[in-house]
Order: C-alpha cells, then sequence, then structure tokens
C-alpha cells in the first residue's frame, strides 16, 4: 500500500470533474490517503458503479485516511485513491464497505497520484457490484441545473395546450406531432444544446406574463 500526501479532493454523491467543482462545495484537503494501483476495469467499475468492497481491504485503510480541518486533523473511517496509471479517483466507503461519495482531482495532483503509482503493483480489489447499471451524465453540473428547471416548470403548465403547443414548436420548428409534451420532456432529457437556455426564458417569459 503507498500514500498519497497534500491533495485537494471534493467528495459527492454525484462524480463531478475539477472542471464542474463549485466554489460552494465542500471541498475536502487530504494529508494522507491510501492509494492503490488498480486495473482500468477496476477504476472504471468503482468510479460508474454501484459498488461494494470486501476481503481485506477495509481493514486495511480504516482509519488510515487524514484530512486538514480548522481544528488541525481529523481522520476518515474509509477512504483511499485508485489509479489506472491513466485516471485517478477518491472514494469513501460507508461501513458497510459500499462505495457511496468520488472525488476527482485537480489535472496537476491527479498526474501526481497517476505518477506515484505507476511503478506500483496492480492491486486485486475484491468487490460486489449491487448495481450494473452505470452512473454517469453527460451534462455538465450547471447544465443539468438548466434541464431540472425546465422539466419542473413543463411539469406545471404541462395540462396548458397554447403554451406546450408554443414551446413545442420553438423547440422543434413544427407544430405536427403528438404527445407534444412527452415528446418535448424526452428530447429536453436526451442532450444538451444552446435551445436550452432559449427555452428556459421562454418559460420564464410565461411566468411572468401569468
Amino acid at each position: 500500500m503507498n500514500y498519497v500526501y497534500d491533495i485537494l479532493s471534493n467528495f459527492n454523491q454525484e462524480l463531478y470533474d475539477f472542471y464542474d467543482w463549485d466554489k460552494n462545495d465542500n471541498f475536502t484537503h487530504l494529508r494522507k490517503v491510501p492509494s492503490f494501483r488498480v486495473s482500468k476495469e477496476v477504476l472504471v467499475d468503482l468510479m460508474f458503479k454501484k459498488v461494494k468492497i470486501k476481503g481485506n481491504l477495509l481493514k486495511l485503510i480504516k482509519d488510515k485516511t487524514q484530512m486538514f480541518t480548522k481544528e488541525g486533523v481529523d481522520v476518515i473511517e474509509y477512504c483511499f485513491i485508485v489509479s489506472d496509471s491513466v485516471n485517478a479517483l477518491g472514494v469513501i466507503l460507508d461501513e458497510d464497505g459500499v462505495v457511496y461519495k468520488r472525488s476527482k482531482f485537480l489535472v496537476s495532483e491527479e498526474l501526481e497520484i497517476n505518477k506515484c503509482l505507476k511503478t506500483s503493483k496492480i492491486y486485486n480489489v475484491e468487490y460486489n457490484l449491487l448495481s450494473s447499471k452505470t452512473h454517469y451524465s453527460n451534462m455538465t453540473r450547471n447544465e443539468e441545473k438548466v434541464t431540472n428547471l425546465i422539466l419542473n416548470e413543463l411539469e406545471l403548465i404541462m395540462d396548458s395546450t397554447d403554451k406546450i403547443d408554443y414551446l413545442y414548436y420553438e423547440w422543434f420548428n413544427t407544430n405536427k406531432g403528438k404527445n407534444k409534451y412527452k415528446k418535448l420532456v424526452s428530447s429536453i432529457k436526451s442532450s444538451y444544446t444552446s435551445k436550452h437556455e432559449y427555452i428556459l426564458e421562454l418559460l420564464n417569459l410565461l411566468k411572468i406574463k401569468k
């Protein structure tokens, strides 16, 4: 087992790339954390799937992670870092060994982690996949926020045929179609485009005119 020192992390239940971090996030400045080189397959599972760690790893990492606090230094019970020499990931487990928080790192620190672990022997992480469903969004946090605002506002006016017809036309550039509300919602959820912000502006205008 190796240790990585002096690393800034941003643990959340949703995994955010460093460029998606928000200044109001609850950052954790790790003083010292157990670190392992793993295979790409293991890293991907830990990064995107619901995983329960088993075997000796829990005993190995228990209370080994230290973080800086205003009062000094505190301990995180089950925390570790993994790297496949290309990408690195911070992981926090609950008391049952289930991954419930993850963190990416700043580019410079991720490169340092990868460099530190590159020559280490690959550690065999034992775990069970509790769900094979991949938890990954291709939207940034702001894009998800805008999308959710749109969906919430659409739900409030779903019975207003005139408003839905208007928004449907603005989104698809046609009035043709059935089940317009469902089609509009499905398309808005599918991928983010410049139209999202435009539709949100229209929804806000409709609220003002109400």
